[in-house]
């Protein structure tokens, strides 16, 4: 077996998965901080080229941007590499081929990042720096803000599709359920999109997610033993998402999920 296939084998879906949300998810918080340091930046220059030089707050903003720029294009030429056992999409989408085949999704990702000059960027003045032979060989390597943009855009694509499935219809409300946090205190985001599979749903989208994960032939529903107002009883209840199954058309929704473990239930109580 070679080194890669028992990486592939040996490396845990969930692990891989939740750091790639981490990755994408730190993408997104350095553009943010970038959009807000150009805005910054633009409210500082007074047109003129040589008073905007003289400016020392003004030259420090866009030292600021030019290397948050330079790591954006780093990482998302590095989430195209070919490579199993770094946070790439090829690693997903090998770990995840018995599942979907989303190859054609990140070959359009990959060939984005190559036509578009990422990876010559990368490679020439970033990171993995390749030396030409001559000074004249030198040259500049331009990407825009909006295609520096659309990558990213690409990148969260791909990765709502990787979470389709891995983790099924939950996937767009999670997803739904981060994004809300983009707008707010930008630090935790990218820890947000780590934790992503984990964000805490309302009752009624749980229960949506019951009935998607149904109709999808997904296994929701389990019969455990518990107490019944003390008579013991078989229960049937779905413990991911912290539901109890009271009759054919009727559920209880538990306030907290996942259900551990349930050894007794009070409806007098209730």
């Amino acid at each position: 077996m070679s080194k890669a296939q028992h990486k592939l084998n040996s490396t845990e879906t969930d692990n891989l998965i939740s750091n790639l949300h981490g990755e994408v998810g730190d993408i997104l918080l350095t553009w943010l901080i970038l959009i807000k340091i150009i805005r910054n930046a633009n409210r500082l220059r007074k047109g003129d080229l040589l008073q905007d030089f003289q400016d020392p707050g003004l030259v420090l903003l866009e030292i600021l941007i030019d290397k948050l720029e330079n790591d954006i294009v780093a990482r998302l030429s590095e989430l195209a590499e070919p490579k199993i056992g770094r946070l790439t999409f090829t690693f997903a989408q090998q770990k995840l081929a018995n599942l979907a085949n989303i190859t054609p999704d990140v070959d359009e990702y990959r060939n984005f990042i190559e036509n578009e000059k990422f990876k010559t960027r990368r490679n020439q003045f970033i990171s993995h720096k390749q030396l030409p032979e001559k000074w004249s060989e030198h040259k500049v390597v331009f990407i825009s803000m909006p295609t520096i943009g659309k990558c990213i855009a690409l990148s969260v694509k791909l990765m709502i599709k990787i979470d389709k499935i891995h983790l099924g219809p939950s996937a767009i409300y999670l997803w739904r359920e981060v994004l809300k946090k983009k707008g707010q205190q930008l630090l935790p985001l990218n820890v947000n999109f780590l934790l992503l599979p984990h964000m805490k749903l309302s009752v009624d989208i749980r229960k949506k997610i019951i009935a998607e994960e149904v109709k999808a032939g997904d296994k929701v529903w389990e019969r455990v033993k518990a107490k019944v107002n003390g008579i013991d009883r078989d229960v049937v209840i779905c413990k991911k998402w912290g539901a109890l199954s009271i009759s054919q058309n009727k559920i209880l929704m538990l306030g907290d999920y996942p259900i551990i473990e349930l050894n007794e239930i009070n409806f007098h109580a209730m």
